[in-house]
């Protein structure tokens, strides 16, 4: 087993295609979600990735996950979800409506990016909305699971 500081990663299962766990993210009034480092490429192939590299990369990401760059990610992503949802036109009881009801549900690390997955139980039931972040937490692509 690795010696490394794992924190503040927990319950960790490791596999071929990917390492599950939790992550408990002290900047954020110590919610714990889970979290989940995918081993494969685009193609979905399964690349040989050392864990201790992905671990550390995405330990990285996390302490540049402040409140503050999380609610700039929520409105950013509300923001483009409601504009799709109007044609551009951004009704602003919509939009904070879905601000106010997006939460961190898991995170998703890829190798060089990762996915930020919210729940949005009132307004998106039973769907999720994917925000993929660059390494320096810039917004790539923001999707709704339909």
């Amino acid at each position: 087993m690795m010696s490394e500081d794992l924190s503040p990663f927990y319950e960790l299962q490791f596999s071929a295609e990917e390492i599950t766990g939790k992550i408990k993210l002290s900047q954020l009034n110590n919610i714990s979600v889970p979290v989940t480092f995918s081993l494969e490429d685009d193609e979905g192939e399964t690349v040989p990735i050392d864990h201790q590299s992905m671990l550390t990369f995405s330990q990285q990401r996390i302490a540049l996950l402040t409140p503050q760059r999380l609610d700039e990610i929520i409105y950013a992503a509300a923001h483009e979800i409601t504009a799709a949802a109007y044609e551009n036109v951004v009704p602003e009881s919509d939009l904070q409506a879905l601000i106010t009801d997006m939460h961190l549900k898991e995170l998703v690390f890829f190798n060089h990016d990762f996915l930020i997955v919210f729940a949005s139980p009132n307004i998106f039931r039973d769907q999720d909305i994917n925000v993929q972040l660059s390494d320096s937490l810039e917004i790539i692509e923001t999707t709704v699971d339909l």
